[in-house]
């Protein structure tokens, strides 16, 4: 039903701050704001190509320092989902992988390919036992790991599937004593299957969205698994392009109807962008590291995913973060409700109403129909 911490089911209210793009020095206020906002996570991914520039050379200092990163999130009260891939995306040069990476005999990047899981289980291992301080059974604020990112078999199904396979036992191998979750695509062994994107009522544009469809099937497939949403995006700019703007009001309404739907663990994609710093953003003029997605050729601006609930200035976007604020102050009022409950069946109350109710005390109540105002009358014995 839910991630358990010590034994108890938790809601996990995150939003997502990437370490290397943002100042050091603005870590600490970063965390506040976004405890004030009423989270309790936040996420992260690892960039291999920054700690590993060169081979067997590793860096760990001013923007790089994770372990401070990690000990000043859990200073303020904040746990950490940490989402090692090695393959981030993330609008990152090369997908966070370093370069020397492609110049080395024989290589296949994620797929069943000697030479690259050899390099990728070197870089895992070493990382974490450099963190395993900072996993949560050791005291630390790490409760969940990921491996691999938004994967797709490549280049066959056969390979690709062996490799996915290979990449959660190697990855469970490593005894943090956390759960791995494997996102948005191939969910192998026993890793959490997670879900990015964008909420939609229905399913047929694109079944791999969170929606009520996708929340089906993954019950059907998965049915000891909590419901995991680890990227509502706020989505990066390009130059050329006009900026990417969401209606507050949508991104409170796909919250909502998740955690109707029985939905536990909600990541906002960003918290903070920051920006990108150097030569750290992705272009993918060739397509070697898109290209499977059709994505070859994406240049992304400086400042990323400006769009959210604190910008790349580090400003706080209002009325955005107060307005969601409030919307978590309810989720977090009603926790034991929302967790000690089985998500229960919608009731329909009219054409495009539906009413989800947690006990006597707390209810969802929504109106997806697009076309209008509907009312409904509640009951005095209800």
């Amino acid at each position: 039903r839910a991630l358990l911490l010590n034994g108890t089911r938790k809601l996990i209210l995150s939003g997502a701050i990437h370490y290397v793009r943002s100042p050091r020095s603005e870590w600490d206020r970063l965390f506040k704001l976004a405890g004030a906002r009423g989270l309790n996570n936040v996420q992260t991914y690892v960039f291999w190509n920054f700690h590993e520039p060169q081979y067997r050379q590793y860096l760990f200092d001013d923007r790089g320092d994770l372990e401070q990163f990690l000990q000043s999130a859990q200073a303020n009260n904040l746990t950490v989902t940490l989402r090692i891939g090695p393959y981030a995306c993330a609008e990152y040069q090369y997908g966070g992988f370093p370069v020397w990476l492609r110049d080395i005999p024989g290589i296949e990047f994620r797929t069943y390919n000697e030479p690259f899981m050899r390099e990728m289980q070197t870089w895992m291992t070493y990382l974490v036992n450099r963190l395993r301080p900072h996993f949560f059974p050791n005291g630390g604020p790490i409760i969940m790991a990921q491996v691999e990112n938004e994967y797709s078999y490549q280049p066959d199904a056969k390979r690709g599937e062996e490799y996915a396979n290979w990449a959660i036992g190697m990855a469970e191998s490593l005894h943090t004593g956390v759960p791995w979750n494997m996102c948005h695509g191939v969910c192998a062994g026993a890793a959490l299957c997670t879900i990015n994107g964008f909420w939609q009522d229905t399913f047929d544009r694109n079944p791999n969205q969170p929606s009520p469809g996708w929340i089906s099937n993954q019950r059907k497939t998965h049915p000891d698994q909590p419901l995991m949403w680890t990227e509502d995006q706020g989505w990066f700019d390009e130059w050329g392009v006009a900026q990417r703007v969401r209606n507050t009001s949508d991104i409170a309404y796909g919250i909502a109807r998740w955690f109707a739907y029985g939905g536990t663990y909600h990541n906002f994609y960003m918290f903070h962008g920051g920006n990108n710093y150097g030569r750290s953003v992705e272009y993918d003029e060739s397509g070697l590291v898109w290209g499977a997605t059709g994505l070859a050729g994406r240049d992304v601006v400086t400042a990323y995913a400006p769009d959210v609930m604190v910008d790349s200035w580090g400003h706080v976007h209002d009325p955005r973060y107060s307005f969601l604020q409030k919307l978590f102050g309810v989720l977090k009022q009603y926790e034991n409700d929302l967790l000690m409950n089985e998500p229960p069946e919608p009731e329909k109350l009219a054409p495009g109403v539906e009413a989800h109710a947690y006990g006597k005390g707390f209810a969802f109540v929504s109106n997806f129909d697009g076309n209008g105002t509907a009312v409904v009358k509640r009951s005095e014995e209800r």
